[in-house]
């Protein structure tokens, strides 16, 4: 049983969840949290497998809540799942340690899929935007922001998670992805990938 925390802001938006959810075999949802303090005290106390992630909360951003989420709930995998549709909030949310990211406009069928494959240890990435982050004509995205420091660039663990998640996306499309040799400032070493 896949035990699921759900947080968002939008009560709504998370009953909608709760109810596609409860229909499916293997999946429950533990708890709902509407801020990242809260989904954070929810996490330590219940110990979910699975966290579904808004990255725009009040107060405090789904990206700032990932690290501490995953310091409430270890063994938990944080699926993002946002209205933030760009290739730097993909590559921000990646860094800072989700294991997917799904945007709100995907279907019941794809947020189940990424669920599971999060759930199981693997990560997930809409295909649509892992597109974008991985093409060589879409390289600013894989760049830091003039406002972003240089140790917030893509290190080699967020690029594993998105050439895994990309690879099975992009090879129907007959594409193969190469991700650069990377440096990793959080670790003080470069990496070459090995595939």
């Amino acid at each position: 049983m896949i035990r699921v925390l759900i947080v968002d802001d939008h009560e709504l938006l998370r009953a909608g969840l709760r109810s596609r959810l409860e229909n499916e075999s293997g999946i429950a949802v533990v708890g709902e949290a509407d801020t990242a303090e809260r989904a954070v005290l929810m996490a330590r106390r219940l110990q979910p497998d699975l966290i579904l992630l808004d990255l725009l909360l009040p107060r405090k951003s789904g990206y700032d809540a990932i690290p501490e989420l995953a310091k409430a709930a270890p063994q938990a995998k944080v699926l993002v799942v946002s209205s933030q549709a760009a290739p730097s909030s993909l590559r921000r949310a990646l860094s800072a340690g989700a294991a997917g990211y799904l945007p709100k406009r995907s279907s019941d069928r794809e947020l189940v899929t990424a669920i599971r494959l999060v759930a199981d240890g693997g990560g997930y990435v809409d295909p649509d935007l892992g597109a974008k982050l991985v093409n060589p004509n879409a390289s600013p995205a894989l760049e830091p922001s003039r406002n972003e420091s240089a140790t917030s660039s893509i290190c080699w663990r967020s690029a594993t998670r998105i050439r895994r998640s990309a690879r099975s996306s992009l090879s129907q499309c007959g594409r193969s992805i190469r991700i650069a040799r990377t440096s990793c400032a959080s670790c003080n070493s470069t990496h070459e990938p090995s595939w």
